[in-house]
């Protein structure tokens, strides 16, 4: 089995991010993808020994004290081993470390409350129209908004 390294993007990074991150939509949003060449930067990846990335996750500063989190996807053959915890993980230390509260727009609600996200008003998405499509009632189709409860 190998073992998995968490660590900041690098720019030979960005062609993996922007296939794995093109798999998870409609999960995932069109605009995040279309954004990693501009961001790739807030990205934290994790690979195995071999250097292959099997997770991907960001956090896009919104206002002085909210960071959201975007393009947080597993590839499919590595999903059940914890690396969405552990990405998501680090990067609420990182923002709570940064004092910033994190936001969210997911299909998964229940993943995020196990981190003590919170459903709650997509007020931070009014200057983003292509994020607001798609948000809507607690549906399993449908993207809900939720934050950290737990911040500096």
């Amino acid at each position: 089995m190998s073992a998995f390294h968490l660590r900041p993007a690098e720019l030979g990074d960005v062609r993996p991010m922007i296939n794995m991150l093109a798999e998870a939509v409609p999960s995932c949003s069109p605009q995040t993808v279309w954004d990693i060449p501009w961001s790739w930067r807030n990205y934290r990846v994790v690979c195995d020994d071999d250097g292959t990335i099997h997770a991907v996750g960001s956090l896009q500063e919104v206002d002085g004290h909210t960071v959201e989190l975007r393009g947080l996807t597993v590839s499919p053959r590595k999903r059940g081993r914890g690396l969405a915890a552990l990405l998501l993980s680090h990067l609420l230390d990182r923002a709570r470390d940064a004092g910033m509260r994190m936001v969210c727009v997911t299909k998964n609600p229940a993943f995020f409350e196990r981190f003590g996200f919170r459903h709650t008003a997509p007020h931070w998405l009014e200057h983003d129209p292509h994020r607001r499509l798609g948000l809507g009632a607690r549906t399993p189709s449908a993207r809900v908004a939720m934050a950290s409860t737990a911040h500096a």
